[in-house]
């Protein structure tokens, strides 16, 4: 069965239920890292797991997201690992120069089209699992997370 983990700004929150109600409808699974996840001591290594388990990785892009670090940290995990990455845009914000060549869905409809033509994601190769071993070792702070993920993607 497919799967997806919705990245968003919290602000967004009213505007990404449709797509939510509109995939678990069709039968698919989501995972919002606000209701599914719970903080605590290893909670980027629970978000890189998460990630890396489910299918398809859906962004939410506002002029929100764009100014969240735990957006921009999701969705550069999500590269590093090699997710199928779709995403939304809900405003006029432009999309990150790295995720301007995706196929962004415009509707819910769009969203279910596109997942269920996109084939399940491969589990992670050994790089993919060395990257989630460093942010098992890295300190809480989301900037050293970051750094590591931008350090694992700049070298691919």
């Amino acid at each position: 069965m497919q799967s997806s983990f919705f990245s968003y700004s919290s602000k967004n929150l009213q505007q990404i239920l449709p797509y939510e109600q509109a995939l678990i409808k069709s039968g698919l699974h989501v995972l919002q890292d606000k209701t599914d996840l719970h903080s605590g001591k290893f909670w980027s290594v629970r978000l890189s797991e998460a990630i890396n388990r489910e299918n398809n990785f859906i962004l939410f892009w506002s002029v929100e997201a764009q100014s969240s670090s735990f957006v921009t940290l999701e969705w550069n995990i999500a590269s590093a690992l090699g997710k199928s990455i779709i995403p939304i845009v809900l405003d006029n914000t432009p999309l990150p120069i790295l995720l301007r060549n995706l196929k962004v869905a415009q509707t819910e409809q769009e969203l279910k089209q596109i997942l269920i033509a996109t084939p399940d994601a491969p589990q992670a190769t050994a790089k993919h699992q060395d990257m989630l071993k460093q942010l098992e070792n890295a300190p809480e702070a989301v900037d050293k997370v970051l750094e590591i993920v931008t350090q694992h993607i700049q070298h691919q």
